[in-house]
């Protein structure tokens, strides 16, 4: 059987985000965050917070799954200016550390909200992983004591 589960985090506020996660099996799969779920957003954000924002979006997904961000195997990350790629990856460079997980960036003529980029995720679910590997505590061994 394969567990489904739908995944919000209390710390982001973006009510046009239907389903910001999913854990189906071993996976976390991580819908497009942007900075527009934040308070005080404005499409004119400089592109080092809306990064960031996005960033840790994701990652409060993330922790609420019981994973770190080393359980990121994938991001895909969409600008809409090619020029904001070095600010981009170095936001990117400070979260994660090797291995680090595959980073594809796209263009796109415009994002939803006026954002300047968004970053989705795949992760592997490290946390489910480690109980479903977990030996069951038993009594095999135990000395019996009458």
């Amino acid at each position: 059987m394969t567990l489904m589960e739908t995944i919000h985090s209390p710390l982001i506020h973006n009510e046009d985000v239907f389903s910001p996660a999913l854990r189906i099996g071993d996976f976390i799969f991580i819908s497009a965050q942007n900075a527009s779920g934040s308070e005080g957003y404005k499409p004119s954000m400089d592109i080092l917070l809306q990064t960031q924002i996005s960033l840790k979006n994701v990652l409060n997904l993330l922790r609420e799954t019981m994973n770190q961000p080393s359980a990121v195997i994938r991001l895909n990350v969409t600008a809409v200016r090619e020029s904001d790629i070095p600010v981009i990856r170095s936001v990117l460079a400070k979260a994660f550390v090797e291995p680090y997980p595959v980073i594809e960036i796209t263009g796109a003529a415009f994002l939803e909200h006026g954002c300047a980029v968004q970053i989705s995720a795949l992760a592997a679910d490290a946390f489910r992983i480690a109980q479903m590997q977990a030996q069951p505590l038993g009594c095999e061994g135990c000395e019996r004591r009458g």
